[in-house]
Protein backbone atom coordinates (compact mmCIF):
# COMPACT_ATOMS: atom_id res chain seq x y z
CA UNK A 1 0.00 0.00 0.00
CA UNK A 2 2.65 2.54 -1.69
CA UNK A 3 -0.08 4.63 -2.81
CA UNK A 4 0.05 8.82 -1.95
CA UNK A 5 -3.76 8.15 -1.27
CA UNK A 6 -3.35 6.18 1.89
CA UNK A 7 -0.40 8.44 3.21
CA UNK A 8 -2.74 9.56 5.86
CA UNK A 9 -2.51 5.77 7.03
CA UNK A 10 1.10 5.96 8.65
CA UNK A 11 0.15 7.51 11.47
CA UNK A 12 -2.40 4.58 12.46
CA UNK A 13 -0.51 1.66 11.29
CA UNK A 14 2.89 0.83 10.99
CA UNK A 15 4.80 -1.15 8.16
CA UNK A 16 3.15 -5.06 9.50
CA UNK A 17 -0.19 -3.72 9.81
CA UNK A 18 0.08 -2.07 6.04
CA UNK A 19 1.11 -5.93 5.22
CA UNK A 20 -2.38 -7.12 6.93
CA UNK A 21 -4.20 -4.26 5.75
CA UNK A 22 -3.24 -4.71 2.08
CA UNK A 23 -4.95 -8.55 2.61
CA UNK A 24 -7.66 -8.45 4.55
CA UNK A 25 -10.71 -9.56 3.31
CA UNK A 26 -14.13 -7.98 4.94
CA UNK A 27 -17.77 -8.94 4.87
CA UNK A 28 -20.44 -5.90 5.10
CA UNK A 29 -23.77 -7.23 6.16
CA UNK A 30 -26.34 -4.89 5.13
CA UNK A 31 -26.10 -2.08 2.80
CA UNK A 32 -28.52 0.57 4.63
CA UNK A 33 -28.06 3.47 6.68
CA UNK A 34 -25.08 2.28 8.58
CA UNK A 35 -23.95 0.19 6.08
CA UNK A 36 -23.53 2.92 3.34
CA UNK A 37 -21.39 4.25 6.35
CA UNK A 38 -19.19 1.53 6.91
CA UNK A 39 -18.26 0.30 2.97
CA UNK A 40 -17.26 4.49 2.44
CA UNK A 41 -14.84 4.04 5.49
CA UNK A 42 -13.63 0.67 4.53
CA UNK A 43 -12.51 2.41 0.76
CA UNK A 44 -11.06 4.83 2.63
CA UNK A 45 -9.12 2.29 4.38
CA UNK A 46 -8.07 0.83 1.27
CA UNK A 47 -9.68 -2.43 2.27
CA UNK A 48 -8.47 -5.29 -0.83
CA UNK A 49 -11.55 -7.16 -0.75
CA UNK A 50 -15.09 -6.33 0.62
CA UNK A 51 -18.33 -8.04 -0.05
CA UNK A 52 -21.19 -6.51 0.65
CA UNK A 53 -24.75 -8.59 1.34
CA UNK A 54 -28.16 -6.55 1.06
CA UNK A 55 -31.81 -8.03 0.08
CA UNK A 56 -32.98 -4.97 0.12
CA UNK A 57 -33.93 -2.49 -3.06
CA UNK A 58 -33.43 1.44 -2.40
CA UNK A 59 -36.76 3.23 -1.45
CA UNK A 60 -37.41 7.00 -1.82
CA UNK A 61 -37.57 6.91 1.98
CA UNK A 62 -33.95 6.18 2.30
CA UNK A 63 -32.34 8.66 0.03
CA UNK A 64 -32.27 11.32 2.82
CA UNK A 65 -29.77 9.03 5.47
CA UNK A 66 -28.03 6.30 3.06
CA UNK A 67 -26.40 8.94 1.02
CA UNK A 68 -24.89 6.35 -1.26
CA UNK A 69 -28.50 6.32 -3.28
CA UNK A 70 -29.80 9.46 -5.15
CA UNK A 71 -32.97 9.37 -6.65
CA UNK A 72 -32.42 7.29 -9.74
CA UNK A 73 -31.64 4.54 -8.05
CA UNK A 74 -35.05 3.31 -6.53
CA UNK A 75 -36.04 0.32 -7.32
CA UNK A 76 -32.36 -0.90 -7.70
CA UNK A 77 -30.51 -3.34 -5.41
CA UNK A 78 -28.69 -1.83 -2.18
CA UNK A 79 -25.57 -4.08 -2.64
CA UNK A 80 -25.26 -3.05 -6.48
CA UNK A 81 -25.32 0.80 -6.31
CA UNK A 82 -23.84 1.06 -3.27
CA UNK A 83 -20.65 -0.87 -4.74
CA UNK A 84 -21.02 1.31 -7.72
CA UNK A 85 -21.89 4.56 -5.83
CA UNK A 86 -19.00 4.09 -3.20
CA UNK A 87 -16.24 3.93 -5.89
CA UNK A 88 -16.46 8.00 -6.26
CA UNK A 89 -14.73 8.13 -2.68
CA UNK A 90 -11.61 5.79 -3.82
CA UNK A 91 -10.94 4.89 -7.58
CA UNK A 92 -8.63 2.58 -6.32
CA UNK A 93 -8.45 -0.20 -9.21
CA UNK A 94 -6.88 -2.47 -6.30
CA UNK A 95 -9.80 -2.70 -4.74
CA UNK A 96 -12.04 -5.37 -5.34
CA UNK A 97 -16.08 -5.00 -3.86
CA UNK A 98 -18.36 -8.14 -4.48
CA UNK A 99 -22.27 -7.23 -4.43
CA UNK A 100 -25.12 -9.86 -3.39
CA UNK A 101 -28.92 -9.28 -3.51
CA UNK A 102 -29.66 -12.83 -1.18
CA UNK A 103 -30.94 -13.34 2.08
CA UNK A 104 -27.90 -13.93 4.83
CA UNK A 105 -29.42 -17.55 5.48
CA UNK A 106 -28.33 -18.81 2.21
CA UNK A 107 -24.70 -18.28 2.72
CA UNK A 108 -23.08 -21.15 4.56
CA UNK A 109 -19.98 -21.59 6.93
CA UNK A 110 -17.36 -22.09 3.86
CA UNK A 111 -18.13 -18.30 2.32
CA UNK A 112 -17.87 -17.00 5.43
CA UNK A 113 -14.43 -18.69 6.27
CA UNK A 114 -13.57 -16.63 3.34
CA UNK A 115 -13.15 -13.80 5.60
CA UNK A 116 -10.86 -12.12 8.23
CA UNK A 117 -13.51 -9.89 9.73
CA UNK A 118 -17.33 -9.49 9.30
CA UNK A 119 -19.74 -6.39 9.95
CA UNK A 120 -22.71 -6.39 10.76
CA UNK A 121 -25.18 -3.37 9.83
CA UNK A 122 -28.62 -5.25 9.69
CA UNK A 123 -31.53 -4.30 11.52
CA UNK A 124 -33.59 -7.84 11.05
CA UNK A 125 -32.94 -9.79 14.70
CA UNK A 126 -33.19 -13.01 13.24
CA UNK A 127 -30.32 -12.32 10.19
CA UNK A 128 -27.85 -10.83 12.71
CA UNK A 129 -28.88 -14.15 14.96
CA UNK A 130 -27.68 -16.09 11.96
CA UNK A 131 -24.71 -14.05 11.31
CA UNK A 132 -23.53 -14.39 14.54
CA UNK A 133 -23.82 -18.41 14.48
CA UNK A 134 -22.23 -18.38 11.33
CA UNK A 135 -19.37 -15.91 13.08
CA UNK A 136 -19.44 -18.78 15.94
CA UNK A 137 -19.16 -21.83 13.58
CA UNK A 138 -16.15 -20.55 12.00
CA UNK A 139 -14.46 -18.71 14.97
CA UNK A 140 -14.37 -15.53 12.78
CA UNK A 141 -14.55 -11.62 14.55
CA UNK A 142 -18.55 -9.90 14.16
CA UNK A 143 -18.36 -6.43 14.64
CA UNK A 144 -22.03 -5.32 15.27
CA UNK A 145 -23.11 -2.45 14.86
CA UNK A 146 -26.75 -0.58 15.72
CA UNK A 147 -28.10 2.67 15.89
CA UNK A 148 -31.92 4.07 17.56
CA UNK A 149 -32.52 7.19 16.65
CA UNK A 150 -29.34 9.50 18.74
CA UNK A 151 -28.77 6.42 20.75
CA UNK A 152 -26.13 3.57 18.43
CA UNK A 153 -24.04 1.03 19.43
CA UNK A 154 -20.76 -1.03 18.49
CA UNK A 155 -20.28 -4.34 20.31
CA UNK A 156 -17.43 -6.55 20.07
CA UNK A 157 -17.65 -10.15 21.45
CA UNK A 158 -15.33 -13.21 20.65
CA UNK A 159 -14.36 -16.21 22.34
CA UNK A 160 -14.54 -15.73 26.52
CA UNK A 161 -17.34 -13.00 26.43
CA UNK A 162 -20.78 -12.81 25.28
CA UNK A 163 -22.37 -13.79 21.97
CA UNK A 164 -24.74 -11.42 20.52
CA UNK A 165 -27.73 -14.42 20.87
CA UNK A 166 -26.79 -14.10 24.97
CA UNK A 167 -28.27 -11.03 25.40
CA UNK A 168 -32.27 -11.06 25.80
CA UNK A 169 -34.63 -9.28 23.24
CA UNK A 170 -37.28 -7.21 24.19
CA UNK A 171 -40.35 -9.19 22.98
CA UNK A 172 -42.46 -7.07 20.30
CA UNK A 173 -45.28 -6.07 22.36
CA UNK A 174 -48.68 -8.15 21.65
CA UNK A 175 -51.92 -7.08 22.34
CA UNK A 176 -55.21 -9.72 22.85
CA UNK A 177 -57.34 -11.18 20.01
CA UNK A 178 -60.69 -10.25 21.14
CA UNK A 179 -59.43 -6.57 21.70
CA UNK A 180 -58.41 -5.73 18.08
CA UNK A 181 -60.88 -7.63 16.72
CA UNK A 182 -63.65 -6.34 18.63
CA UNK A 183 -62.93 -3.66 21.27
CA UNK A 184 -60.46 -1.58 20.59
CA UNK A 185 -59.66 1.62 22.49
CA UNK A 186 -56.59 2.91 21.41
CA UNK A 187 -54.82 4.17 18.04
CA UNK A 188 -52.11 1.19 18.23
CA UNK A 189 -55.25 -1.62 18.60
CA UNK A 190 -56.82 0.13 14.67
CA UNK A 191 -53.31 -0.27 13.31
CA UNK A 192 -52.63 -3.62 14.38
CA UNK A 193 -56.44 -4.83 13.35
CA UNK A 194 -55.86 -3.14 9.63
CA UNK A 195 -52.34 -4.49 9.29
CA UNK A 196 -52.79 -7.51 10.86
CA UNK A 197 -56.31 -8.45 10.15
CA UNK A 198 -57.97 -6.48 7.27
CA UNK A 199 -54.85 -6.14 5.28
CA UNK A 200 -53.99 -10.34 4.88
CA UNK A 201 -57.95 -10.77 4.64
CA UNK A 202 -58.21 -8.58 1.76
CA UNK A 203 -55.16 -9.06 -0.44
CA UNK A 204 -53.62 -12.49 0.78
CA UNK A 205 -54.59 -16.42 1.21
CA UNK A 206 -57.75 -17.21 3.52
CA UNK A 207 -57.13 -19.31 5.91
CA UNK A 208 -59.21 -20.50 8.83
CA UNK A 209 -58.68 -18.49 12.26
CA UNK A 210 -58.53 -19.36 15.53
CA UNK A 211 -61.44 -18.05 17.67
CA UNK A 212 -60.58 -19.82 20.95
CA UNK A 213 -60.01 -16.43 22.85
CA UNK A 214 -63.54 -15.19 22.12
CA UNK A 215 -67.35 -16.00 23.74
CA UNK A 216 -69.42 -17.78 21.87
CA UNK A 217 -71.58 -15.04 21.03
CA UNK A 218 -69.02 -12.86 19.26
CA UNK A 219 -67.75 -16.41 17.76
CA UNK A 220 -70.77 -16.86 15.75
CA UNK A 221 -70.63 -12.72 14.60
CA UNK A 222 -66.97 -13.58 13.52
CA UNK A 223 -68.15 -16.76 11.40
CA UNK A 224 -70.78 -15.07 10.07
CA UNK A 225 -68.43 -12.08 8.82
CA UNK A 226 -65.76 -14.30 7.73
CA UNK A 227 -68.56 -15.93 5.64
CA UNK A 228 -69.29 -12.47 4.26
CA UNK A 229 -65.37 -11.82 3.20
CA UNK A 230 -65.29 -15.12 1.29
CA UNK A 231 -68.45 -14.63 -0.79
CA UNK A 232 -67.36 -10.79 -1.08
CA UNK A 233 -63.92 -12.17 -2.05
CA UNK A 234 -65.50 -13.75 -5.20
CA UNK A 235 -66.38 -10.40 -6.52
CA UNK A 236 -62.77 -8.76 -6.92
CA UNK A 237 -63.20 -8.28 -10.77
CA UNK A 238 -66.69 -6.21 -9.74
CA UNK A 239 -65.72 -2.13 -10.71
CA UNK A 240 -67.65 -1.45 -7.43
CA UNK A 241 -65.50 -3.89 -4.98
CA UNK A 242 -63.63 -1.41 -3.68
CA UNK A 243 -67.04 0.50 -2.14
CA UNK A 244 -68.63 -3.09 -1.61
CA UNK A 245 -65.53 -3.69 1.45
CA UNK A 246 -65.99 0.19 2.56
CA UNK A 247 -69.61 -0.69 3.11
CA UNK A 248 -69.00 -4.47 4.51
CA UNK A 249 -66.15 -3.16 7.02
CA UNK A 250 -67.46 -0.13 8.37
CA UNK A 251 -71.26 -0.23 8.39
CA UNK A 252 -72.48 -3.90 7.79
CA UNK A 253 -69.79 -5.89 9.91
CA UNK A 254 -70.30 -2.82 12.72
CA UNK A 255 -73.99 -2.95 13.02
CA UNK A 256 -73.62 -6.77 13.89
CA UNK A 257 -71.11 -5.74 16.42
CA UNK A 258 -72.70 -2.97 17.94
CA UNK A 259 -75.47 -5.47 18.94
CA UNK A 260 -73.78 -7.90 21.27
CA UNK A 261 -75.61 -6.41 23.89
CA UNK A 262 -73.31 -8.29 26.47
CA UNK A 263 -69.92 -7.33 24.77
CA UNK A 264 -71.04 -3.55 25.32
CA UNK A 265 -71.77 -3.66 28.50
CA UNK A 266 -70.80 -0.45 30.46
CA UNK A 267 -69.04 0.16 27.43
CA UNK A 268 -69.63 2.96 24.75
CA UNK A 269 -70.99 1.02 21.47
CA UNK A 270 -69.10 1.66 18.06
CA UNK A 271 -71.03 3.63 15.69
CA UNK A 272 -71.41 2.86 12.04
CA UNK A 273 -70.42 4.99 9.25
CA UNK A 274 -73.09 6.05 7.73
CA UNK A 275 -72.02 8.60 5.05
CA UNK A 276 -69.20 7.50 2.22
CA UNK A 277 -68.82 10.48 0.72
CA UNK A 278 -65.01 10.73 -0.26
CA UNK A 279 -62.81 14.18 -0.70
CA UNK A 280 -58.86 14.40 -2.24
CA UNK A 281 -56.55 14.65 0.65
CA UNK A 282 -53.20 16.95 0.43
CA UNK A 283 -49.97 15.68 -0.08
CA UNK A 284 -49.13 16.24 3.53
CA UNK A 285 -47.66 13.22 5.15
CA UNK A 286 -48.08 15.20 8.39
CA UNK A 287 -52.11 16.44 8.28
CA UNK A 288 -54.64 14.07 9.76
CA UNK A 289 -56.83 13.06 7.09
CA UNK A 290 -61.20 14.05 7.81
CA UNK A 291 -63.66 11.70 7.71
CA UNK A 292 -63.79 11.75 3.65
CA UNK A 293 -60.27 12.15 3.00
CA UNK A 294 -60.18 8.96 4.73
CA UNK A 295 -63.00 7.26 2.41
CA UNK A 296 -60.64 8.78 -0.74
CA UNK A 297 -57.74 7.04 0.21
CA UNK A 298 -59.14 3.98 1.51
CA UNK A 299 -60.80 3.46 -1.57
CA UNK A 300 -57.84 4.04 -3.57
CA UNK A 301 -56.14 1.98 -2.05
CA UNK A 302 -57.97 -0.98 -1.98
CA UNK A 303 -58.50 -0.17 -5.74
CA UNK A 304 -54.78 -0.05 -6.52
CA UNK A 305 -54.12 -3.04 -4.47
CA UNK A 306 -56.94 -5.33 -5.49
CA UNK A 307 -55.48 -5.06 -9.42
CA UNK A 308 -51.88 -6.03 -7.84
CA UNK A 309 -53.84 -8.81 -6.62
CA UNK A 310 -55.20 -9.89 -9.62
CA UNK A 311 -52.18 -9.51 -11.54
CA UNK A 312 -50.59 -12.59 -9.37
CA UNK A 313 -48.45 -10.29 -6.88
CA UNK A 314 -47.73 -11.53 -4.03
CA UNK A 315 -48.67 -9.18 -1.77
CA UNK A 316 -47.12 -8.32 2.10
CA UNK A 317 -47.63 -5.48 4.29
CA UNK A 318 -44.55 -3.63 3.57
CA UNK A 319 -44.33 0.12 5.52
CA UNK A 320 -42.38 1.24 2.29
CA UNK A 321 -45.26 0.51 0.26
CA UNK A 322 -46.94 3.07 -0.92
CA UNK A 323 -50.33 1.55 -1.55
CA UNK A 324 -50.06 -0.60 1.43
CA UNK A 325 -48.95 2.31 4.26
CA UNK A 326 -52.10 4.42 2.82
CA UNK A 327 -54.61 1.40 3.12
CA UNK A 328 -53.63 0.60 6.76
CA UNK A 329 -53.59 4.34 7.66
CA UNK A 330 -57.09 4.91 5.92
CA UNK A 331 -58.61 1.50 7.36
CA UNK A 332 -57.13 2.20 11.15
CA UNK A 333 -58.54 6.22 10.76
CA UNK A 334 -61.90 4.45 10.20
CA UNK A 335 -62.07 1.98 12.63
CA UNK A 336 -61.13 4.96 14.98
CA UNK A 337 -63.78 6.82 13.66
CA UNK A 338 -66.58 4.13 14.43
CA UNK A 339 -64.65 3.77 17.58
CA UNK A 340 -64.54 6.95 18.69
CA UNK A 341 -60.76 6.77 18.89
CA UNK A 342 -57.84 9.75 17.91
CA UNK A 343 -56.91 9.48 14.30
CA UNK A 344 -53.22 9.74 13.24
CA UNK A 345 -51.36 10.85 10.00
CA UNK A 346 -49.92 8.75 7.42
CA UNK A 347 -46.52 9.54 9.27
CA UNK A 348 -47.63 9.15 12.35
CA UNK A 349 -49.14 5.44 11.05
CA UNK A 350 -46.02 4.40 9.37
CA UNK A 351 -44.44 4.96 12.72
CA UNK A 352 -46.59 2.89 14.46
CA UNK A 353 -47.18 0.34 11.86
CA UNK A 354 -43.65 -0.49 11.07
CA UNK A 355 -42.38 0.00 15.02
CA UNK A 356 -40.36 2.44 13.24
CA UNK A 357 -37.09 4.81 15.71
CA UNK A 358 -36.35 7.43 13.11
CA UNK A 359 -33.02 7.03 11.94
CA UNK A 360 -30.48 10.12 12.45
CA UNK A 361 -28.13 10.42 9.74
CA UNK A 362 -25.24 12.03 11.67
CA UNK A 363 -25.75 8.60 14.25
CA UNK A 364 -24.87 6.17 11.73
CA UNK A 365 -22.05 8.02 10.52
CA UNK A 366 -20.48 8.11 14.50
CA UNK A 367 -21.99 4.45 14.99
CA UNK A 368 -20.06 3.23 11.79
CA UNK A 369 -16.72 4.99 12.78
CA UNK A 370 -16.86 3.12 15.92
CA UNK A 371 -17.00 0.13 13.95
CA UNK A 372 -14.01 1.05 11.60
CA UNK A 373 -12.35 1.25 15.03
CA UNK A 374 -13.25 -1.60 16.34
CA UNK A 375 -11.36 -3.32 13.00
CA UNK A 376 -8.40 -0.93 13.47
CA UNK A 377 -7.85 -2.25 17.16
CA UNK A 378 -8.53 -6.02 15.80
CA UNK A 379 -6.19 -5.37 12.69
CA UNK A 380 -3.12 -4.32 15.08
CA UNK A 381 -4.08 -7.41 18.06
CA UNK A 382 -5.22 -4.67 20.16
CA UNK A 383 -8.13 -6.75 21.52
CA UNK A 384 -7.70 -5.96 25.03
CA UNK A 385 -9.09 -2.55 24.30
CA UNK A 386 -12.45 -3.99 22.83
CA UNK A 387 -15.84 -3.02 24.69
CA UNK A 388 -19.42 -1.80 24.38
CA UNK A 389 -19.01 1.67 23.14
CA UNK A 390 -22.33 3.70 22.89
CA UNK A 391 -22.99 6.93 21.68
CA UNK A 392 -24.05 9.16 24.45
CA UNK A 393 -27.53 11.51 23.58
CA UNK A 394 -26.32 14.33 25.92
CA UNK A 395 -22.99 14.87 27.54
CA UNK A 396 -22.47 12.97 30.71
CA UNK A 397 -23.53 14.75 33.39
CA UNK A 398 -20.52 14.39 35.52
CA UNK A 399 -17.97 14.03 32.62
CA UNK A 400 -18.96 17.21 30.36
CA UNK A 401 -18.15 16.60 26.68
CA UNK A 402 -17.91 13.28 26.39
CA UNK A 403 -20.37 11.81 23.64
CA UNK A 404 -19.49 8.47 23.79
CA UNK A 405 -18.71 6.32 26.75
CA UNK A 406 -17.43 2.35 27.07
CA UNK A 407 -18.94 -0.31 28.77
CA UNK A 408 -15.99 -3.79 29.73
CA UNK A 409 -16.83 -7.58 28.29
CA UNK A 410 -18.88 -9.66 30.10
CA UNK A 411 -18.38 -13.48 30.14
CA UNK A 412 -21.05 -15.76 28.31
CA UNK A 413 -24.24 -16.72 29.61
CA UNK A 414 -24.33 -19.97 30.57
CA UNK A 415 -27.72 -20.43 29.46
CA UNK A 416 -27.35 -19.05 26.41
CA UNK A 417 -29.08 -21.36 23.69
CA UNK A 418 -26.25 -21.08 21.37
CA UNK A 419 -22.60 -19.85 22.12
CA UNK A 420 -22.99 -22.17 25.33
CA UNK A 421 -23.86 -25.46 23.16
CA UNK A 422 -21.98 -27.42 21.53
CA UNK A 423 -21.09 -27.46 17.63
CA UNK A 424 -19.76 -28.92 14.54
CA UNK A 425 -19.66 -28.05 10.65
CA UNK A 426 -21.00 -31.22 8.67
CA UNK A 427 -20.12 -31.81 4.81
CA UNK A 428 -22.35 -34.47 3.53
CA UNK A 429 -24.51 -34.84 0.38
CA UNK A 430 -27.90 -34.13 1.45
CA UNK A 431 -29.51 -35.80 -1.41
CA UNK A 432 -27.43 -39.39 -0.74
CA UNK A 433 -27.38 -38.96 3.22
CA UNK A 434 -30.44 -40.50 4.76
CA UNK A 435 -31.08 -39.00 8.54
CA UNK A 436 -30.38 -42.84 10.18
CA UNK A 437 -26.53 -42.50 8.88
CA UNK A 438 -26.77 -38.06 9.85
CA UNK A 439 -27.50 -38.88 13.43
CA UNK A 440 -24.74 -41.52 13.74
CA UNK A 441 -22.30 -39.54 12.76
CA UNK A 442 -23.50 -36.92 15.08
CA UNK A 443 -23.54 -39.16 17.82
CA UNK A 444 -20.18 -40.76 17.31
CA UNK A 445 -18.61 -37.11 17.43
CA UNK A 446 -20.12 -36.20 20.45
CA UNK A 447 -20.26 -39.73 22.18
CA UNK A 448 -23.87 -40.84 22.98
CA UNK A 449 -25.97 -43.24 21.67
CA UNK A 450 -27.89 -42.68 18.32
CA UNK A 451 -31.17 -43.78 19.48
CA UNK A 452 -31.29 -41.19 22.35
CA UNK A 453 -31.39 -38.10 19.99
CA UNK A 454 -34.12 -35.48 18.86
CA UNK A 455 -32.93 -34.00 16.01
CA UNK A 456 -34.91 -30.65 14.74
CA UNK A 457 -34.63 -28.08 12.35
CA UNK A 458 -36.44 -24.50 12.17
CA UNK A 459 -38.73 -25.67 14.95
CA UNK A 460 -39.66 -29.15 12.66
CA UNK A 461 -39.30 -32.47 14.80
CA UNK A 462 -37.72 -34.86 12.65
CA UNK A 463 -36.40 -37.70 14.69
CA UNK A 464 -37.00 -38.49 18.39
CA UNK A 465 -37.11 -41.23 20.46
CA UNK A 466 -40.59 -42.20 19.60
CA UNK A 467 -40.85 -41.11 16.12
CA UNK A 468 -38.48 -42.92 13.68
CA UNK A 469 -39.90 -42.87 10.09
CA UNK A 470 -37.97 -40.12 8.86
CA UNK A 471 -34.87 -42.43 9.45
CA UNK A 472 -34.42 -43.67 5.57
CA UNK A 473 -35.48 -40.45 4.14
CA UNK A 474 -32.83 -37.95 2.47
CA UNK A 475 -31.29 -34.92 4.28
CA UNK A 476 -33.29 -32.66 1.23
CA UNK A 477 -36.47 -34.83 1.39
CA UNK A 478 -36.50 -33.18 5.12
CA UNK A 479 -35.22 -29.10 4.27
CA UNK A 480 -31.76 -29.69 5.58
CA UNK A 481 -29.70 -28.42 3.04
CA UNK A 482 -26.85 -26.01 2.35
CA UNK A 483 -26.81 -23.20 4.90
CA UNK A 484 -29.13 -25.85 7.24
CA UNK A 485 -28.74 -25.31 10.90
CA UNK A 486 -29.97 -28.53 13.09
CA UNK A 487 -30.39 -29.15 16.47
CA UNK A 488 -29.61 -32.45 18.04
CA UNK A 489 -30.00 -32.97 21.37
CA UNK A 490 -30.42 -36.40 23.71
CA UNK A 491 -32.46 -36.94 27.14
CA UNK A 492 -29.31 -36.49 29.31
CA UNK A 493 -29.37 -33.39 31.22
CA UNK A 494 -25.40 -33.27 31.36
CA UNK A 495 -25.58 -33.17 27.40
CA UNK A 496 -25.87 -29.62 25.64
CA UNK A 497 -27.19 -29.08 22.68
CA UNK A 498 -25.52 -29.62 19.29
CA UNK A 499 -26.07 -27.19 16.36
CA UNK A 500 -24.55 -28.70 13.23
CA UNK A 501 -23.74 -26.18 10.42
CA UNK A 502 -24.72 -27.84 7.06
CA UNK A 503 -22.57 -28.16 3.80
CA UNK A 504 -23.92 -29.61 0.80
CA UNK A 505 -21.14 -31.31 -0.49
CA UNK A 506 -20.88 -34.60 -3.16
CA UNK A 507 -17.78 -35.90 -1.49
CA UNK A 508 -17.93 -39.74 -0.88
CA UNK A 509 -17.87 -40.17 2.36
CA UNK A 510 -19.43 -36.96 5.02
CA UNK A 511 -17.11 -35.67 7.40
CA UNK A 512 -17.62 -33.47 10.63
CA UNK A 513 -14.91 -30.48 11.59
CA UNK A 514 -14.60 -27.37 14.00
CA UNK A 515 -16.08 -29.44 16.73
CA UNK A 516 -16.05 -27.11 19.47
CA UNK A 517 -17.56 -29.65 22.58
CA UNK A 518 -19.08 -27.53 25.92
CA UNK A 519 -18.46 -27.55 29.32
CA UNK A 520 -20.16 -29.45 31.52
CA UNK A 521 -23.46 -27.66 32.14
CA UNK A 522 -23.95 -27.66 35.87
CA UNK A 523 -20.34 -26.92 36.56
CA UNK A 524 -20.83 -23.80 34.39
CA UNK A 525 -23.98 -22.21 36.10
CA UNK A 526 -22.05 -23.35 39.19
CA UNK A 527 -19.08 -21.23 38.40
CA UNK A 528 -21.68 -17.96 37.04
CA UNK A 529 -24.05 -18.60 40.16
CA UNK A 530 -21.04 -18.34 42.62
CA UNK A 531 -19.33 -15.35 41.05
CA UNK A 532 -21.53 -12.97 39.28
CA UNK A 533 -19.78 -10.20 40.27
CA UNK A 534 -17.09 -11.89 37.79
CA UNK A 535 -19.72 -12.34 34.79
CA UNK A 536 -18.38 -8.27 34.00
CA UNK A 537 -14.58 -8.70 33.13
CA UNK A 538 -11.81 -6.80 31.86
CA UNK A 539 -10.65 -6.94 28.13
CA UNK A 540 -7.30 -6.60 29.37
CA UNK A 541 -7.33 -10.08 30.95
CA UNK A 542 -8.07 -11.72 27.66
CA UNK A 543 -5.38 -13.02 26.12
CA UNK A 544 -4.62 -11.08 22.48
CA UNK A 545 -4.38 -13.20 19.33
CA UNK A 546 -3.82 -12.31 15.57
CA UNK A 547 -6.80 -11.22 13.83
CA UNK A 548 -7.98 -14.44 11.79
CA UNK A 549 -7.56 -16.76 14.60
CA UNK A 550 -10.27 -18.38 16.11
CA UNK A 551 -13.01 -15.70 17.51
CA UNK A 552 -16.12 -14.64 18.16
CA UNK A 553 -17.57 -11.27 17.54
CA UNK A 554 -20.94 -9.41 17.45
CA UNK A 555 -22.85 -6.10 17.23
CA UNK A 556 -25.87 -4.31 17.62
CA UNK A 557 -28.72 -2.34 15.15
Amino acid sequence: MQNKKYSHLDILFTETDKIKLSELKVLLVGAGGIGCEVLKNLVLLGIPFIDVIDLDTIDISNLNRQFLFQKPHVGKPKSIVARESVRRFNDDENIVITSYMQKIQEFNVEFFERFDIVINALDNADARSYVNKMCLFTGKPLIETGTAGHLGQTTCHFSGVQCFDCEPREAQKTFPVCTIRSTPSAPIHCIVWAKNFLFPKLFQKLEEENDNDENSEDKESRKNEEDGYKKLLNERNNKEFEKMILKKVYKDDIIKLASLEKLWKGKKKPQPISSFDAKQPSNDSQKVWSLEENVFVFLKSVKNLNERFLDGQELFFDKDDEDAMEFVTSASNLRSIVFEIQTKSLFQAKSMAGNIIPAIATSNAMVSSLAIISLIKLLKNEKSKLGTTFLSPHPLPKVPRLLTHCKTLSRPDPNCSFCSANRAITKVDTNETNLNSFINLIASSFEFEAEEATVMIDGRLLFDPDFDDNLEKSLNSLGIKDASIVVVSTENEEQHPIYISIVHSQADQPMIYNIVKAANLKKRKAESESDDSDREIDAKKIKSVEVIADQDFVLIE
